[in-house]
């Protein structure tokens, strides 16, 4: 069997090669989506199905190895819910054990209270509690120290105003500067920003509504009109490692809408000058009036501002930034204002003349030709008409 090629090598390399924001990205897709490897490699955006495949089975066969029997053949690759927990463990312990007996501990700990918690819920649904009250559970679960192994279906996301300003403003206006909003982890945070625009745009001056952290605030990590509508709010309670967290704080806050760019604000270099006077030799625009003099220059929609520098090299030299100004003229036939698509930029009395030419010429040559000497006459005579045949049968 022949040896494989340092290329075929580096490929492999490549391949079986992950960095710590694909695998974050890995485990919550994990998370989201089960075993559904396609929509976990949309969801990592670097990786292809079989790559994200071949990757879970791996972390399966690594944490199977290192935990050891008996545990290593009651870990079907279907439970979902105790694997996920136990990749992000080994992935984490990973980078930090240095001998495999601390890894194997530490798999062997969390997995032991993975199936007593799932024991324990297994005997309340038989055995419901005589006080089913939600804020008793949640304290008894903080201080049992264990976290759920399931992201919540919802989240409560608790909007707060970021200074006294926007709090006096919306104030002013009749509305409450404070808002909670009952949200499903799939829904998106483009629409969230759309819903607080339509709710508080007008008393907030139409301004851009931007959401942070108000853990962590930082004005570099924020959400606002631009957010693609593919992250989740999902998305951004693993971003803000809450994901377990059924209750998200955000401080919302307003900047100025950027203001749209036209064609006056471009600027223009030197080698986009040389780009718009070539084009403006190749197109040259055309009069309404089609019978001027055809050696009047047509006059250009183009007013291009320059400043003139002699040097040594060359005689006049433009500057890097130059204006571009369209002059409302008489004549002006075009709707964009740059070039005439009519004809394509070419002159149509040339064109006309041509065409003229041409038919006065094949005309001419036509007359010229004698059509009789082309046919010669036939030496043969006509096949004389056939004569009836008399019928010879009795009447």
């Amino acid at each position: 069997m022949a040896a494989a090629s340092p290329e075929e090598k580096g490929n492999k390399r490549k391949y079986n090669m992950w960095s710590v924001g694909e695998q974050s990205k890995f485990l919550e897709g994990l998370t989201l989506f089960r075993r559904n490897f396609l929509q976990i490699a949309d969801h990592i955006g670097t990786k292809d199905y079989s790559q994200t495949r071949d990757y879970f089975y791996r972390l399966l066969k690594g944490i199977r190895s290192a935990i050891g029997a008996p545990y290593n053949k009651q870990l079907p690759a279907t439970n979902i819910a105790e694997l996920s927990v136990l990749m992000t463990t080994y992935c984490e312990q990973k980078r930090i054990c240095t001998k495999p007996d601390e890894l194997s501990r530490t798999l062997k700990l969390t997995l032991e209270e993975l199936r007593n918690n799932t024991s324990t819920e297994q005997e309340d649904k038989v055995k419901p509690r005589s006080e089913p009250n939600q804020s008793k559970q949640t304290v008894k679960q903080e201080n049992s120290g264990t976290t759920p192994t399931q992201p919540p279906e919802k989240y409560c996301l608790k909007l707060y105003p970021y200074n006294s300003e926007i709090n006096s403003l919306i104030t002013k206006a009749g509305l409450r500067p404070h808002l909670a909003l009952s949200v499903s982890k799939t829904k998106k945070v483009c629409s969230i920003i759309s819903y607080l625009h339509e709710k508080w745009g007008a008393a907030l001056g139409n301004k851009e509504i931007r959401l942070m952290s108000k853990k962590n605030p930082n004005f570099r990590y924020s959400w606002g009109p631009e957010t693609p509508t593919t992250l989740f709010v999902s998305h951004v309670a693993n971003n803000l490692s809450i994901l377990y967290e059924g209750d998200l704080e955000f401080v919302y806050y307003t900047v100025e809408s950027p203001r749209k760019s036209s064609l006056f604000d471009l600027s223009l270099s030197a080698g986009d000058l040389a780009a718009l006077e070539s084009i403006q030799k190749k197109y040259q625009l055309l009069d309404e009036n089609e019978d001027s003099d055809e050696t009047s220059e047509p006059q250009s929609y183009l007013d291009l501002v320059t400043g003139v520098e002699e040097s040594c090299e060359q005689v006049e030299e433009r500057h890097n930034e130059l204006t571009l100004v369209a002059p409302m003229t008489s004549n002006e036939t075009t709707s964009s204002g740059l070039f005439d698509d009519s004809r394509d930029g070419f002159d149509l009395q040339k064109e006309k003349k041509y065409e003229g030419q041409c038919r006065e010429f094949w005309y001419n040559r036509e007359q010229s030709v004698d059509y009789s000497s082309m046919f010669e006459k036939s030496s043969r005579s006509s096949p004389s008409p056939k004569k009836p045949r008399l019928s010879t049968s009795p009447q």
